[in-house]
């Protein structure tokens, strides 16, 4: 990974902490809105995308869940 992606791969890494952390505490409460899954998701997605783009040996997760189940 270069300089400039490492420092953009760590402020997403600690955003998604935080993020997690507070979707944990809602979902322990029953206070999760349907507006937190979807900035969490947006978030994972963002963070797939970037360690995707940095990464020669990346496989798409449905190839490799094809390959476990032979179909």
């Amino acid at each position: 990974m270069n300089g400039q992606t490492q420092p953009q791969l760590h402020e997403l890494l600690v955003q998604a902490s935080v993020v997690l952390e507070n979707l944990a505490d809602d979902v322990r409460e029953q206070t999760v809105t349907d507006e937190q899954y979807a900035e969490t998701a947006a978030l994972l997605h963002e963070i797939a995308e970037l360690l995707r783009d940095q990464s020669t040996a990346y496989v798409p997760p449905h190839v490799i869940d094809v390959e476990r189940t032979g179909g």
